[in-house]
């Protein structure tokens, strides 16, 4: 009876022994499926859920060959035909702004109502407590000999106009579709070094689908 009773626990102490043993290789196991996780896997080195698969986000330089018209938000306003200007540009010492005019409200700028497009162009002077907030407003083509501009007259086609002279705000007609880029520029009449540009293209219409 006494060799069945040591044998029995034998058994038992075995049977607890081996427990044991399966329970710490399976710690041993998961303590190295945890080194292998931080270690190993994007969560581990830090990386966002969105950046899992696509690297750690960089500031790629702009592909040269890609629109780069927008202003310094990177929005442009989108006239009523086919142009569009940036919305908001900084110059030396002048920050330009822009809006699109409704055609309803052409006769409130004295635009003519058979314009292509209509916008408002406001400077505002850097710093505010310059003295002398005069500008004057011109437009040009960007370049007056490309095969395309040359022997045209801008005033044919884009028009910059002010209320009174050294206004800040001036109205914008686009009268007609042109196909070179047309450049709006704001120059301080008390220094001349102050200015702002930005260009005026047009972009093809979509006449159908």
């Amino acid at each position: 009876m006494a060799k069945k009773y040591q044998k029995a626990k034998s058994g038992a102490s075995s049977l607890i022994m081996r427990v044991v043993a399966i329970v710490l290789m399976l710690v041993m196991i998961g303590a190295i499926v945890m080194a292998v996780l931080q270690y190993c896997t994007p969560a581990g080195q830090g990386l966002k859920p969105s950046e899992w698969f696509g690297g750690t986000a960089t500031n790629q330089p702009k592909d040269p060959d890609e629109d780069q018209t927008g202003g310094d938000n990177g929005e442009d306003n989108v006239g009523a035909g086919g142009s569009l200007l940036p919305s908001e540009v900084k110059g030396s010492g002048i920050r330009l702004l822009s809006a699109v005019i409704p055609e309803e409200e052409y006769s409130e700028y004295g635009i003519e109502p058979q314009a292509d497009s209509a916008y408002t162009v406001t400077a505002i002077i850097e710093p505010e407590e310059a003295t002398n907030k005069a500008v004057r407003y011109s437009a040009k083509f960007e370049n007056a000999s490309s095969a395309w501009a040359n022997g045209k007259a801008v005033s044919d086609y884009v028009t910059v106009s002010q209320s009174s002279a050294g206004s800040l705000t001036a109205s914008i007609t686009v009268k007609q579709v042109f196909g070179e880029p047309v450049i709006i520029t704001a120059t301080s009449e008390e220094n001349t070094d102050i200015s702002a540009s930005f260009p005026v293209h047009y972009v093809k219409r979509i006449s159908g689908v």
